[in-house]
Protein backbone atom coordinates (compact mmCIF):
# COMPACT_ATOMS: atom_id res chain seq x y z
CA UNK A 1 0.00 0.00 0.00
CA UNK A 2 0.76 3.50 -0.64
CA UNK A 3 0.93 6.40 1.92
CA UNK A 4 -1.76 9.00 1.36
CA UNK A 5 -0.39 12.31 1.98
CA UNK A 6 -3.19 14.95 0.58
CA UNK A 7 -4.63 17.69 0.79
CA UNK A 8 -4.61 18.68 4.87
CA UNK A 9 -7.95 20.94 5.46
CA UNK A 10 -7.54 24.35 4.96
CA UNK A 11 -3.67 24.17 5.59
CA UNK A 12 -1.26 24.93 2.78
CA UNK A 13 2.07 23.50 2.49
CA UNK A 14 5.12 25.61 3.46
CA UNK A 15 8.26 25.12 4.31
CA UNK A 16 9.04 23.24 7.80
CA UNK A 17 9.99 25.86 10.59
CA UNK A 18 12.16 24.82 12.85
CA UNK A 19 10.79 23.16 16.33
CA UNK A 20 12.81 23.82 19.63
CA UNK A 21 13.18 21.61 22.42
CA UNK A 22 10.10 22.85 24.56
CA UNK A 23 7.67 21.34 22.14
CA UNK A 24 5.19 18.38 22.64
CA UNK A 25 4.33 15.47 20.16
CA UNK A 26 0.51 14.07 20.19
CA UNK A 27 -0.62 10.21 19.97
CA UNK A 28 -0.22 9.31 16.27
CA UNK A 29 -3.59 9.05 14.86
CA UNK A 30 -4.56 7.63 11.73
CA UNK A 31 -6.16 5.31 9.35
CA UNK A 32 -6.02 2.41 6.79
CA UNK A 33 -7.57 0.42 3.95
CA UNK A 34 -7.81 -2.96 3.01
CA UNK A 35 -9.34 -5.05 0.25
CA UNK A 36 -12.26 -7.33 0.75
CA UNK A 37 -11.89 -9.91 -2.60
CA UNK A 38 -15.50 -10.59 -4.78
CA UNK A 39 -16.81 -14.26 -3.24
CA UNK A 40 -13.48 -15.41 -1.15
CA UNK A 41 -12.38 -15.66 2.09
CA UNK A 42 -9.76 -12.00 3.08
CA UNK A 43 -7.64 -12.44 5.67
CA UNK A 44 -7.85 -8.63 8.15
CA UNK A 45 -6.33 -6.94 10.57
CA UNK A 46 -7.54 -3.66 12.30
CA UNK A 47 -4.40 -2.05 12.50
CA UNK A 48 -5.24 1.07 14.83
CA UNK A 49 -6.43 1.18 18.78
CA UNK A 50 -9.37 3.02 20.33
CA UNK A 51 -7.07 4.70 22.62
CA UNK A 52 -3.44 5.37 22.23
CA UNK A 53 -1.28 2.51 23.20
CA UNK A 54 -3.72 0.03 23.89
CA UNK A 55 -3.51 -3.22 22.72
CA UNK A 56 -5.83 -4.08 19.24
CA UNK A 57 -9.28 -5.30 20.50
CA UNK A 58 -12.08 -3.84 18.59
CA UNK A 59 -15.80 -5.40 18.54
CA UNK A 60 -17.75 -6.10 15.40
CA UNK A 61 -20.07 -2.97 16.41
CA UNK A 62 -16.89 -0.58 16.57
CA UNK A 63 -15.14 -2.18 13.58
CA UNK A 64 -18.67 -2.41 10.93
CA UNK A 65 -20.90 0.11 12.90
CA UNK A 66 -23.83 -0.91 15.55
CA UNK A 67 -26.56 -0.72 12.05
CA UNK A 68 -23.88 -2.44 9.81
CA UNK A 69 -23.02 0.79 8.82
CA UNK A 70 -19.79 -0.61 6.94
CA UNK A 71 -22.48 -1.93 4.23
CA UNK A 72 -21.39 -5.47 4.13
CA UNK A 73 -24.09 -8.00 2.68
CA UNK A 74 -27.14 -8.82 4.76
CA UNK A 75 -29.78 -10.85 5.56
CA UNK A 76 -29.94 -14.75 6.52
CA UNK A 77 -26.52 -16.58 6.56
CA UNK A 78 -26.57 -17.92 2.96
CA UNK A 79 -26.73 -14.56 1.73
CA UNK A 80 -24.59 -12.18 4.21
CA UNK A 81 -21.25 -11.54 4.58
CA UNK A 82 -19.87 -13.34 7.20
CA UNK A 83 -17.31 -12.29 9.89
CA UNK A 84 -15.13 -15.54 11.38
CA UNK A 85 -13.31 -14.41 14.24
CA UNK A 86 -10.93 -17.36 15.80
CA UNK A 87 -11.96 -18.76 19.28
CA UNK A 88 -9.87 -21.03 21.21
CA UNK A 89 -12.98 -22.99 21.94
CA UNK A 90 -15.19 -22.98 18.97
CA UNK A 91 -12.56 -22.61 16.16
CA UNK A 92 -14.34 -20.02 14.20
CA UNK A 93 -17.04 -17.99 15.53
CA UNK A 94 -19.43 -16.78 12.44
CA UNK A 95 -20.96 -13.30 12.15
CA UNK A 96 -23.35 -11.77 10.19
CA UNK A 97 -25.75 -8.72 10.33
CA UNK A 98 -29.90 -9.79 10.03
CA UNK A 99 -31.37 -6.91 8.49
CA UNK A 100 -35.10 -8.15 8.31
CA UNK A 101 -37.42 -9.58 11.32
CA UNK A 102 -37.41 -13.46 10.90
CA UNK A 103 -40.32 -15.39 12.57
CA UNK A 104 -38.83 -18.31 12.16
CA UNK A 105 -37.08 -19.53 13.88
CA UNK A 106 -37.33 -15.93 15.71
CA UNK A 107 -34.50 -13.78 14.03
CA UNK A 108 -34.39 -9.99 15.00
CA UNK A 109 -32.71 -7.32 13.49
CA UNK A 110 -28.68 -6.93 14.72
CA UNK A 111 -25.30 -8.52 14.67
CA UNK A 112 -25.79 -12.20 15.32
CA UNK A 113 -23.79 -15.40 14.84
CA UNK A 114 -24.29 -18.58 13.19
CA UNK A 115 -25.51 -21.12 15.32
CA UNK A 116 -26.18 -18.83 17.99
CA UNK A 117 -29.57 -18.12 17.12
CA UNK A 118 -30.95 -14.46 18.55
CA UNK A 119 -27.95 -13.41 20.75
CA UNK A 120 -26.77 -10.23 20.60
CA UNK A 121 -23.11 -10.94 18.72
CA UNK A 122 -22.23 -6.71 18.72
CA UNK A 123 -19.73 -7.07 21.36
CA UNK A 124 -17.84 -9.74 20.19
CA UNK A 125 -13.83 -9.49 19.00
CA UNK A 126 -11.05 -11.00 17.73
CA UNK A 127 -8.39 -11.89 20.08
CA UNK A 128 -6.38 -9.28 21.51
CA UNK A 129 -4.15 -8.59 18.66
CA UNK A 130 -5.45 -10.84 16.42
CA UNK A 131 -7.17 -10.92 13.08
CA UNK A 132 -9.78 -11.95 11.00
CA UNK A 133 -11.47 -13.35 8.00
CA UNK A 134 -14.75 -11.48 6.00
CA UNK A 135 -16.31 -14.00 3.80
CA UNK A 136 -17.57 -11.75 1.63
CA UNK A 137 -20.64 -12.80 -1.21
CA UNK A 138 -19.98 -9.66 -2.81
CA UNK A 139 -19.81 -10.01 -6.69
CA UNK A 140 -17.33 -7.45 -6.72
CA UNK A 141 -14.28 -6.65 -5.13
CA UNK A 142 -14.63 -3.93 -2.17
CA UNK A 143 -12.71 -1.45 0.79
CA UNK A 144 -12.93 -1.39 4.16
CA UNK A 145 -11.11 1.83 5.85
CA UNK A 146 -10.41 1.53 9.86
CA UNK A 147 -9.46 4.75 11.93
CA UNK A 148 -7.81 5.07 15.58
CA UNK A 149 -4.25 5.87 17.10
CA UNK A 150 -1.45 4.15 16.64
CA UNK A 151 1.09 2.14 19.01
CA UNK A 152 4.30 3.61 19.80
CA UNK A 153 5.74 -0.01 20.84
CA UNK A 154 6.32 -3.22 20.01
CA UNK A 155 3.76 -5.80 19.36
CA UNK A 156 3.98 -9.18 21.16
CA UNK A 157 2.23 -12.49 20.70
CA UNK A 158 2.52 -15.56 22.02
CA UNK A 159 2.33 -18.45 19.36
CA UNK A 160 1.55 -22.26 19.77
CA UNK A 161 1.78 -24.88 17.57
CA UNK A 162 -0.31 -24.47 13.99
CA UNK A 163 -1.53 -21.41 12.85
CA UNK A 164 -1.54 -18.30 14.18
CA UNK A 165 -3.55 -15.41 13.44
CA UNK A 166 -1.92 -12.11 14.29
CA UNK A 167 -2.66 -8.28 14.22
CA UNK A 168 0.30 -6.27 12.29
CA UNK A 169 -0.57 -3.55 14.89
CA UNK A 170 0.43 -1.02 12.70
CA UNK A 171 -0.77 0.66 9.24
CA UNK A 172 2.19 1.93 7.63
CA UNK A 173 4.25 -0.68 5.43
CA UNK A 174 6.99 -2.97 7.39
CA UNK A 175 9.34 -4.79 5.29
CA UNK A 176 10.36 -8.19 6.62
CA UNK A 177 13.76 -6.97 7.37
CA UNK A 178 12.42 -4.27 9.28
CA UNK A 179 10.00 -6.29 11.38
CA UNK A 180 12.57 -8.26 13.48
CA UNK A 181 10.56 -11.23 13.80
CA UNK A 182 13.53 -13.60 13.26
CA UNK A 183 14.90 -12.34 16.23
CA UNK A 184 11.75 -13.40 18.42
CA UNK A 185 12.31 -16.26 20.44
CA UNK A 186 9.39 -18.00 19.33
CA UNK A 187 9.96 -18.02 16.24
CA UNK A 188 11.95 -20.85 14.40
CA UNK A 189 15.00 -20.54 12.02
CA UNK A 190 15.48 -23.18 9.41
CA UNK A 191 14.12 -24.02 5.44
CA UNK A 192 10.79 -24.30 4.08
CA UNK A 193 10.43 -27.88 5.73
CA UNK A 194 11.64 -27.01 9.08
CA UNK A 195 11.48 -23.66 9.65
CA UNK A 196 8.18 -21.56 11.22
CA UNK A 197 6.58 -20.04 7.62
CA UNK A 198 4.74 -16.68 7.34
CA UNK A 199 2.09 -16.71 5.58
CA UNK A 200 1.52 -13.26 4.38
CA UNK A 201 -1.74 -12.27 2.58
CA UNK A 202 -1.99 -10.32 -0.98
CA UNK A 203 -4.73 -8.55 -2.68
CA UNK A 204 -5.37 -11.23 -5.72
CA UNK A 205 -6.35 -13.06 -2.89
CA UNK A 206 -3.59 -15.74 -2.52
CA UNK A 207 -1.11 -15.69 0.11
CA UNK A 208 2.92 -15.46 -0.29
CA UNK A 209 4.82 -17.79 2.27
CA UNK A 210 8.43 -16.77 3.95
CA UNK A 211 10.34 -19.05 6.37
CA UNK A 212 14.13 -17.51 7.96
CA UNK A 213 16.92 -19.06 6.53
CA UNK A 214 19.94 -18.75 9.32
CA UNK A 215 22.43 -20.09 6.13
CA UNK A 216 22.47 -23.97 7.62
CA UNK A 217 20.33 -25.84 5.92
CA UNK A 218 20.84 -28.46 2.71
CA UNK A 219 21.06 -27.66 0.32
CA UNK A 220 22.22 -24.33 0.89
CA UNK A 221 20.93 -21.46 1.17
CA UNK A 222 22.32 -17.78 2.69
CA UNK A 223 20.84 -16.30 5.60
CA UNK A 224 18.14 -14.52 5.53
CA UNK A 225 14.33 -14.21 4.74
CA UNK A 226 13.37 -16.36 2.09
CA UNK A 227 9.76 -16.88 -1.14
CA UNK A 228 8.80 -20.67 -0.45
CA UNK A 229 9.64 -21.18 -4.33
CA UNK A 230 11.77 -18.42 -4.54
CA UNK A 231 14.91 -20.34 -4.55
CA UNK A 232 17.45 -18.75 -2.59
CA UNK A 233 16.42 -14.64 -3.17
CA UNK A 234 16.47 -12.14 -0.61
CA UNK A 235 12.77 -11.28 0.08
CA UNK A 236 13.38 -9.13 3.12
CA UNK A 237 12.07 -6.34 1.40
CA UNK A 238 8.59 -7.55 0.99
CA UNK A 239 5.53 -6.07 2.69
CA UNK A 240 3.83 -7.66 5.49
CA UNK A 241 0.36 -7.45 4.93
CA UNK A 242 -2.35 -6.44 7.57
CA UNK A 243 -2.59 -9.37 9.30
CA UNK A 244 -0.31 -12.42 8.61
CA UNK A 245 -0.54 -16.06 9.62
CA UNK A 246 2.50 -17.75 11.40
CA UNK A 247 2.53 -21.30 11.28
CA UNK A 248 4.74 -22.50 13.92
CA UNK A 249 6.31 -25.64 13.50
CA UNK A 250 8.74 -25.59 16.42
CA UNK A 251 7.74 -25.07 20.58
CA UNK A 252 6.09 -21.81 19.70
CA UNK A 253 6.78 -18.85 22.43
CA UNK A 254 6.85 -15.44 22.28
CA UNK A 255 7.25 -13.05 19.27
CA UNK A 256 8.05 -9.42 18.60
CA UNK A 257 7.25 -7.22 16.23
CA UNK A 258 9.09 -3.60 15.62
CA UNK A 259 7.38 -0.39 15.15
CA UNK A 260 8.19 1.39 11.69
CA UNK A 261 11.32 3.93 12.51
CA UNK A 262 10.19 6.91 14.06
CA UNK A 263 7.28 5.88 15.82
CA UNK A 264 8.74 5.21 19.14
CA UNK A 265 8.42 8.64 21.80
CA UNK A 266 10.71 10.77 22.30
CA UNK A 267 11.68 12.27 25.23
CA UNK A 268 10.89 15.55 23.65
CA UNK A 269 7.03 14.67 24.15
CA UNK A 270 7.40 14.93 27.75
CA UNK A 271 9.27 18.59 28.31
CA UNK A 272 7.91 19.88 31.40
CA UNK A 273 8.34 23.42 30.16
CA UNK A 274 6.11 22.29 26.51
CA UNK A 275 2.65 23.31 26.31
CA UNK A 276 0.53 20.53 26.82
CA UNK A 277 -0.22 17.91 24.10
CA UNK A 278 -2.85 17.90 22.01
CA UNK A 279 -5.27 15.76 22.72
CA UNK A 280 -6.68 14.35 19.37
CA UNK A 281 -9.82 13.61 18.33
CA UNK A 282 -10.84 11.58 15.04
CA UNK A 283 -14.04 10.31 12.71
CA UNK A 284 -14.84 9.37 9.36
CA UNK A 285 -17.05 11.27 7.82
CA UNK A 286 -18.75 11.82 4.01
CA UNK A 287 -18.20 15.40 2.08
CA UNK A 288 -20.69 17.44 0.56
CA UNK A 289 -20.35 14.94 -2.73
CA UNK A 290 -20.46 11.65 -0.70
CA UNK A 291 -16.66 11.15 -0.15
CA UNK A 292 -15.16 9.73 2.99
CA UNK A 293 -12.57 11.79 4.47
CA UNK A 294 -10.59 10.84 7.47
CA UNK A 295 -11.18 14.16 10.23
CA UNK A 296 -9.08 15.00 13.28
CA UNK A 297 -9.09 17.84 15.23
CA UNK A 298 -8.32 19.20 18.83
CA UNK A 299 -8.85 22.34 20.97
CA UNK A 300 -6.60 25.32 21.08
CA UNK A 301 -5.04 25.65 24.01
CA UNK A 302 -3.61 29.50 23.74
CA UNK A 303 -3.11 32.04 21.35
CA UNK A 304 0.76 31.64 21.95
CA UNK A 305 0.66 28.35 20.66
CA UNK A 306 1.96 26.92 17.00
CA UNK A 307 0.39 23.44 16.16
CA UNK A 308 2.61 21.67 13.45
CA UNK A 309 0.45 18.50 11.51
CA UNK A 310 3.19 16.00 10.84
CA UNK A 311 2.69 13.15 8.64
CA UNK A 312 3.88 9.77 8.05
CA UNK A 313 5.95 9.07 4.40
CA UNK A 314 6.79 5.65 5.45
CA UNK A 315 10.35 6.30 6.89
CA UNK A 316 10.33 9.65 8.92
CA UNK A 317 7.61 12.45 9.98
CA UNK A 318 7.23 15.40 7.40
CA UNK A 319 5.82 18.75 8.15
CA UNK A 320 2.81 19.61 6.65
CA UNK A 321 1.95 22.90 7.79
CA UNK A 322 1.11 25.14 11.48
CA UNK A 323 -2.11 26.29 12.88
CA UNK A 324 -2.46 28.75 15.72
CA UNK A 325 -5.82 29.80 17.42
CA UNK A 326 -7.67 31.49 20.10
CA UNK A 327 -7.95 29.17 23.47
CA UNK A 328 -10.86 26.77 22.89
CA UNK A 329 -11.47 27.05 19.46
CA UNK A 330 -11.00 23.62 17.33
CA UNK A 331 -8.49 23.05 14.88
CA UNK A 332 -8.77 20.44 12.53
CA UNK A 333 -7.21 18.53 9.43
CA UNK A 334 -8.57 15.76 7.15
CA UNK A 335 -7.34 13.71 4.41
CA UNK A 336 -9.35 11.60 1.44
CA UNK A 337 -9.59 8.12 2.18
CA UNK A 338 -8.58 5.75 0.03
CA UNK A 339 -6.57 2.30 -0.92
CA UNK A 340 -3.87 2.73 1.05
CA UNK A 341 -2.66 4.36 4.80
CA UNK A 342 -2.32 8.23 6.16
CA UNK A 343 -0.66 8.80 9.73
CA UNK A 344 -0.30 11.86 11.14
CA UNK A 345 0.52 14.00 14.68
CA UNK A 346 0.47 17.36 16.37
CA UNK A 347 3.82 19.01 17.45
CA UNK A 348 2.91 21.67 20.10
CA UNK A 349 5.31 24.86 20.84
CA UNK A 350 5.63 27.82 22.43
CA UNK A 351 5.51 30.62 19.97
CA UNK A 352 8.35 33.51 20.57
CA UNK A 353 6.33 36.53 19.21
Amino acid sequence: MKALILTIGLLTLALQSFLGAQSSTSAPIGFHSELVKADSFSLIGVNVTNNANEPHHRSIEEMFGPNNETGLNAGKPKEADIVWLPDFDRGYVKIYYNDKLQTFPPITVGWRGVGFGNTDMSQFEPPSNGGFFIESKKDYDWYIAFGGYIKQTEMFYDVEPGMNILNKGFPTNIQLNQSGIEQSEGFEHGDQNTGDIIWLYRTNGMYDRYYYSDGQSFPPLSPGWKLIGGGDEDVGHHILSSSFIVETKGGGGEIMLHPPPGFIRSKGATDPLAPPRANIYWSILEDVNGIPNFVMWWDSLGGNIIYTTEVYNGSSWMFISEQRNLPGQVLSNYATLGMGWGVARVVAEYSSF
